[in-house]
């Protein structure tokens, strides 16, 4: 949610205490705000962009924080990379339910989490908040997708693609703090069984680390195996990247990393794809920016 960042440092954000982040969300819309919110957008295009370009894993990071430009006030749910969404979460899951309507083959998978972070709970995850004012989150989050949520009393891993078209449940909720946060409700998953691997060597090789035998490992423990490509790679990679492809000053090359694995895969059962993938840098039409100009 990225797309949608202010200039306002959020509440709750990584490593600070609480005294400091309340007085840097007092402070950064009218000091560095903007340099804040500029280091912290990794998206510049809508969730509907998103959905229509072929997203269908969303890095949904949320806090209970005051709004933007405001020191004082009630707080709600907005979205967060350092600095906060402009509207609130509640409107950024919004465009999801009609969309979804109007694709009616198509599954999403959201998790939702305050920076990324699986196994903390509690305060660890959402700092100064309550169970209750979590849970009223996720009541906001059934309004709006009601019978579309995945029922987990079905395993996630044993449950195919064509069972959850039928029973219309095409929503995947993967909830940081599973337990105060959603009750334990069956209309979650809970976000520990997200395998999360950070790749930042050589190539990125998708095979090296999500292979085939390491997705079945975690397919079999009803676990959801993620990789990120927001992560660098060898400059070297870049540069014949950019040399082949044409497009100067390359800052990611992510022909490197899908077709290596995608066409050695065609022949080695050992090389596949991770259950999904998060990057930076998504533009409309599906295209990767791989540039600093859009």
């Amino acid at each position: 949610m990225t797309y949608d960042l202010s200039d306002t440092l959020s509440d709750g954000y990584e490593g600070m205490g609480p005294v400091i982040s309340n007085i840097l969300h007092a402070v950064t819309p009218l000091v560095a705000g903007r340099f804040v919110r500029e280091q912290g957008q990794t998206q510049g295009i809508s969730i509907t962009d998103m959905l229509n370009g072929g997203a269908r894993f969303i890095d949904f990071r949320i806090m209970y924080t005051r709004g933007p430009d405001r020191a004082i006030g009630e707080k709600d749910w907005y979205c967060l990379h350092g600095c906060e969404s402009q509207k609130k979460a509640r409107d950024a899951i919004n465009p999801f339910g009609p969309w979804m309507d109007a694709h009616p083959q198509e599954l999403v998978v959201l998790w939702a989490s305050r920076h990324g972070n699986t196994g903390a709970c509690g305060t660890d995850q959402y700092p100064d908040t309550t169970p209750q004012v979590r849970q009223a989150f996720f009541k906001q989050v059934q309004e709006v997708f009601g019978e579309l949520l995945f029922n987990s009393t079905q395993r996630l891993n044993e449950t195919s693609v064509l069972s959850l078209q039928k029973r219309n449940q095409r929503l995947v909720w993967l909830a940081t703090d599973y337990v105060e946060s959603t009750e334990s409700s069956p209309l979650a998953v809970d976000a520990k069984s997200i395998d999360n691997q950070l790749v930042n060597s050589g190539h990125g090789r998708l095979d090296s680390t999500a292979g085939g035998p390491k997705r079945r490992d975690s397919s079999a423990q009803n676990r959801f195996l993620l990789m990120s490509m927001a992560a660098g790679v060898a400059k070297e990679a870049i540069e014949e990247c950019a040399a082949t492809s044409g497009v100067p000053n390359m800052t990611f090359c992510p022909k490197k990393v899908i077709d290596m694995a995608y066409v050695e895969g065609a022949a080695d059962l050992d090389v596949d794809f991770p259950n999904a993938i998060y990057l930076d840098a998504m533009d409309l039409g599906g295209l990767i920016r791989t540039g600093t100009a859009p």
